[in-house]
């Protein structure tokens, strides 16, 4: 990885990251399409969601099949609320391949909090759960781990890569483990940011016109999202 340091926001979400310099430019880069993707919907009309999803490999997460799920629940998640709205899902966008998590989040909290840190450019954020991920795997009956255990097999009697993690006792308990019991915003450190970010903003907004705010396709309550989390990949600012 490049050398670090630290990039200050100007007029956004005041949280601050340790960034690659080099990255800097991609970075400015996928905030601005990101942005125009939103002007879009925006002027089509929509409701504009923000969707928070671990992506990581930590704890026993698989990066594509994190990125399939979160595809899923997106598309879930607007069929149910109906085609005014449209979730914006952060794993369909992507940095240089040398980027880590604050590169990341240095982008994703600039977009969340928007040009004027209030968060006006969205009226959701949807926070995933476990339950979003047993939807992903067809676990939503009994023998959840059962029912996981059997989706990794079928994928890795055609594909290389599940095959690897089945025929690795360590990584495939891993694997059945994160996505049976854990699965969730909960454990990955980018989401805990994002949860205090938007924390943050709905803060400082009136009551009434809070950013709304769902774990697990349920709202949450007030007392609730108004909590900070453990930081993930924020650092302090200078």
């Amino acid at each position: 990885m490049p050398a670090k340091i630290l990039f200050q926001y100007q007029s956004t979400s005041g949280a601050a990251f340790a960034v690659a310099p080099a990255l800097v430019p991609a970075i400015e880069q996928l905030i601005d399409q990101v942005r125009g993707d939103i002007a879009e919907h925006r002027a089509a009309g929509h409701f504009v969601g923000y969707m928070s999803v671990p992506l990581g490999a930590d704890g026993g997460g698989d990066f594509l099949t994190s990125t399939a799920l979160a595809a899923h629940v997106k598309e879930r998640v607007q069929n149910e609320f109906g085609s005014q709205l449209w979730i914006l899902n952060p794993a369909a966008y992507s940095l240089p391949a040398n980027a880590g998590g604050g590169d990341y989040m240095a982008a994703w909290a600039d977009v969340i909090a928007g040009a004027d840190g209030n968060g006006s450019d969205f009226d959701l954020v949807y926070f995933v759960g476990p339950s979003d991920g047993w939807h992903f795997f067809g676990a939503n009956g009994l023998d959840r781990l059962g029912t996981i255990a059997s989706w990794l097999a079928q994928r890795a009697a055609t594909d290389p890569a599940y095959k690897a993690i089945e025929d690795d006792p360590v990584a495939r308990r891993n694997f059945i483990r994160y996505y049976g019991l854990r699965g969730s915003v909960m454990y990955d450190l980018g989401c805990h940011d994002e949860w205090n970010i938007v924390r943050g903003i709905n803060l400082k907004r009136a009551i009434g016109d809070e950013l709304a705010v769902y774990f697990d396709g349920q709202a949450i309550a007030p007392g609730v999202y108004q909590q900070a989390v453990a930081p993930g990949d924020q650092t302090t600012p200078r």
